[in-house]
């Protein structure tokens, strides 16, 4: 259970998401809303599921987002093996899910980037290459990433296995953010 996602929940959403971004037509609903799931919930009723989107990666803790993303990944793949590019991206990030060591996290980043970051594989990797660390190639003066820098690469992951199928991409969105919601056993308001 995550408790960021809970109904009852007491996080501000606005502090929540002060470094992520809502559209235009979402940011009014930050003030309104009561927690995160609140939100959550505000913007799938208004057909703003990207924007929930956001939310959710935001309340979920890093691995957990990170995780989420690779088994959305690992679902739309099916019974089709993935590119083998795409596999090895979505294996780092599994392994850093395991170890999460500097060594790992650096081979996510390092696989993302080689990949182009082109795919739901790649991004997944890009997360957890941006979960914490440094940024700057060893031996260089520390850079770590924006605290949110994971949620924007797992926002650009779960937007690809959307944009798949671009008529069903919404109701693709709404099904993960439920599928999201129920795993981490987060009760409907």
């Amino acid at each position: 259970m995550v408790a960021t996602l809970e109904p009852n929940s007491t996080v501000i959403p606005a502090e929540l998401m002060r470094d992520m971004p809502l559209s235009d037509e979402a940011a009014p609903l930050l003030a309104s809303a009561r927690n995160p799931r609140d939100l959550i919930d505000k913007l799938l009723s208004l057909g703003l599921a990207s924007d929930a989107v956001r939310v959710l990666l935001r309340a979920l803790p890093k691995r957990y987002a990170i995780a989420f993303v690779c088994d959305c990944v690992r679902k739309s793949a099916g019974i089709k093996p993935l590119p083998p590019v795409d596999a090895g991206c979505l294996e780092v990030a599994e392994a850093w899910l395991v170890d999460d060591s500097d060594a790992k996290r650096r081979e996510a980043s390092a696989r993302a980037e080689a990949a182009g970051r082109n795919s739901p594989s790649a991004w997944a990797a890009a997360a957890a290459g941006w979960s914490g660390g440094s940024l700057a190639p060893r031996g260089y003066t520390e850079v770590p990433p924006p605290a949110h820098l994971y949620a924007v690469a797992c926002f650009a992951a779960l937007m690809a296995l959307a944009a798949a199928d671009p008529r069903q991409s919404k109701a693709t969105l709404v099904t993960l953010i439920n599928r999201a919601c129920a795993s981490f056993g987060a009760r409907n308001a």
